[in-house]
């Protein structure tokens, strides 16, 4: 059915034996009466083919419950309702013709309308709802919401539509919920602290939608959440909406197979929490299969980008607990004062995929932080951009752009392609108490420590523990970092870095420690020299050639080395910086083991062979 609006919908009543006018079956109207009967008699009257039950103007009441079948059409004129008794049910099956004006009554006390409406769409106006942003339309949307047992459509046309109290969709299946646009229809809350949608923990809803309007306040929001799905949603969309003034925006706490597309949700409540929440921090994941798709959030005022001059309001922009496979890609996500993303489990955090996400702009904290006591596993970032941690107006200059923290482990944690850019503090942060065996593959770290603090300033810090798993490097290009491009711990073991481009350098600190596993594009064959020059990131050498060797240059503390010798030569002892056991005279095959203090290099074994 289309929407037909009737000023006088008795101009279009058939004459034909299908019309079944009530008040030819004795309906009164007058809304003192109980009509019921005399309306039970047409629908009687028009079995088995069915028809048109028409209803002219007046309040019919309703003593007790009655039935409308699916193969009849309730005709409505302009000033018709029905009004059931408190704790009575009208149950309407059939079709419903009426214009945008009150059909069925929304008076406190009295009873409901429901059941499988065939109309195409249901109008909050036929509960009396006004769209005018001038009077409360909780109770109508509410009706109109739980009316809809069986599913169907509501549809708000363009307006703003006032609601006080948390509207509740719960244990509503195949519930759509459809405005005519952005900013054409808008559901605007008057309270601080209530959520404008939600379910209840421990139901269920299948394949609800939300699509097509704007949900606001106007009042500043302190708790609640515009979407707070506490029960379990299943095939849940959630299309093209627009959230403002929000302290939580949608929160997801047990989902399978939903999707939040087209999101656009910005201007916060000052401290708001999270613009998007998946899971809730549990004994076990709480959700699998959310994808969040070609959106826009932002903590600031809603502006198209983020600048060293914008105020963040909100906390989070996106906030995983424990939950499984979260699905994120074309996302423009930033200006929040903490995190663009958290991702902090108790239990688990795992199937995690970012694609092509613009995570942009934090005041005090890292655009990306994982941490936890929960495990952190299958979690994957390509072709996204992570940046200007602590740029926002009264940033932190410690602020890292990617933090991996806490004490839960990870496993198969990767990141493909991104870039890694302009943080005030360190570009990569790994400081994971369990260790970190991650992977990052092509990825462009450029331009971090911009606040130039020492210590602060690196392009990636690698400080796990010791005897913890630790993190790989490949082919990534490390360019105009403040500080050392990278920076590895006394303790850090266990790590990779091979086909690395640097502008910098790779330092490592303390004593008596080794870099295991460390290989650079640099060839390892290098020709004797009375002082040797040898690739800082390596662990064995071949050397070629017979010039008497009196020195090597000093790499790091711990950095231990095996030279191959492959002709007759000396090494000669206390000749420059080498502490050796005495002169060495090569053949081919003789090795020479040594290990530096940042200055000097002390021999540890050395063999003919």
């Amino acid at each position: 059915m289309t929407l037909s609006v009737l000023p006088n919908i008795a101009l279009a009543y058939r004459t034909d034996n299908s019309n079944y006018n009530v008040k030819l079956y004795s309906a009164t109207g007058n809304g003192a009466t109980d009509d019921r009967t005399a309306i039970q008699n047409a629908i009687n009257a028009s079995q088995p083919s069915g028809g048109q039950i028409y209803f002219p103007k007046g309040t019919y009441r309703f003593a007790s419950a009655i039935t409308f079948p699916s193969n009849t059409v309730l005709v409505f004129e302009k000033g018709a309702v029905l009004v059931p008794d408190s704790g009575i049910t009208i149950t309407v099956n059939g079709s419903v013709d009426a214009g945008l004006y009150q059909i069925f009554t929304s008076l406190s006390g009295k009873g409901d309308v429901k059941g499988k409406m065939q109309a195409v769409n249901i109008y909050p106006q036929w509960w009396g709802a006004d769209g005018t942003d001038s009077s409360d339309d909780t109770t109508a949307i509410k009706k109109a919401i739980a009316s809809q047992t069986g599913g169907g459509t509501i549809y708000f046309p363009t307006g703003t539509y006032i609601v006080s109290s948390a509207l509740n969709v719960s244990g509503l299946d195949r519930l759509n919920l459809i405005g005519a646009g952005v900013d054409l229809t808008v559901i605007k809350s008057t309270s601080a602290t209530a959520d404008v949608f939600y379910t209840a923990p421990g139901q269920s809803q299948r394949w609800q939608r939300f699509k097509d309007f704007t949900v606001d306040s106007a009042v500043a929001k302190t708790a609640g959440a515009h979407f707070n799905f506490l029960g379990n949603q299943y095939r849940t969309t959630i299309d093209n909406v627009k959230l403002q003034n929000w302290h939580k925006g949608i929160v997801f706490a047990s989902y399978e197979m939903c999707w939040i597309t087209k999101p656009n949700i910005t201007s916060p409540s000052v401290g708001a929490d999270a613009a998007i929440q998946a899971g809730i921090q549990a004994t076990a994941a709480q959700g699998a299969n959310l994808y969040i798709t070609e959106g826009f959030l932002r903590g600031t005022d809603g502006t198209d980008g983020v600048s060293p001059t914008s105020t963040a309001l909100g906390n989070y922009g996106v906030k995983i607990y424990d939950a499984d496979a979260v699905m994120m890609s074309n996302m423009d996500i930033g200006g929040f004062i903490k995190n663009d993303l958290l991702i902090d489990p108790n239990a688990r955090a795992s199937n995690h995929y970012f694609d092509s996400v613009w995570f942009d702009a934090t005041r005090d904290d890292a655009p990306v932080r994982i941490q936890g006591t929960g495990i952190k596993t299958e979690i994957t970032f390509a072709n996204s951009w992570i940046a200007s941690a602590g740029k926002l107006d009264g940033g932190n200059p410690l602020a890292s752009n990617l933090v991996i923290s806490g004490s839960g482990g990870y496993r198969a944690v990767e990141f493909t392609g991104n870039r890694i850019f302009n943080s005030s503090g360190i570009g990569i942060k790994i400081d994971a108490s369990s260790g970190f065996p991650g992977l990052f593959t092509g990825n462009i770290i450029q331009n971090n420590g911009t606040a130039g603090i020492s210590g602060e300033n690196y392009g990636m810090k690698i400080a796990t523990p010791l005897n913890t798993p630790s993190v790989s490097v490949f082919n990534s290009t490390f360019l105009e970092n403040n500080g050392d491009d990278i920076y590895i711990t006394a303790d850090a073991r266990n790590y990779s870095i091979q086909n690395v481009s640097l502008t910098g350098s790779i330092t490592n600190l303390g004593v008596a420690k080794r870099i295991s596993g460390v290989v650079s594009d640099i060839s390892n064959v290098i020709a004797s020299n009375t002082n040797l020059n040898i690739p800082p990131f390596g662990e064995f050498y071949s050397i070629t050639g017979t010039t008497t060797i009196g020195g090597i240059a000093a790499t790091w503390p711990g950095h231990t080395i095996t030279l191959k010798f492959n002709n007759a030569l000396t090494v000669v002892d206390d000749s420059q910086n080498l502490r050796l056991a005495g002169n060495l005279t090569t053949s081919a095959n003789t090795t020479l083991t040594l290990i530096c203090d940042g200055a000097e290099w002390i021999e540890v074994s050395r063999s003919s062979n």
